[in-house]
């Protein structure tokens, strides 16, 4: 999962000089190692189908959990008010 992070905040960078903008502090995001642990504990529990979060940002919880697990489904509102 921490792999895929870097990932995010290149593509992230790549968009924004395409732009001609300079990003967002908030656009390149971080988990530290135990906030990925509590994350993936959270939608792995039983019963858990929906992981529904506000503000996408970078994408990074998002990308958390689609990769710990398959069967949870996220949901994501963002206003995109910053690019």
């Amino acid at each position: 999962v921490m792999g895929v992070f870097g990932i995010l905040d290149r593509m992230v960078l790549t968009l924004y000089h395409r732009l001609g903008r300079a990003p967002a502090p908030w656009s390149l995001g971080y988990l530290r190692p135990v906030q990925v642990e509590a994350l993936l504990r959270a939608v792995r529990a039983p019963g858990v189908k929906t992981y529904c979060e506000v503000g996408f940002n970078g994408g990074h919880s998002a990308a958390t959990v689609l990769i710990g697990t398959r069967a949870v489904r996220v949901r994501s509102m963002d206003l995109a008010a910053y690019g």
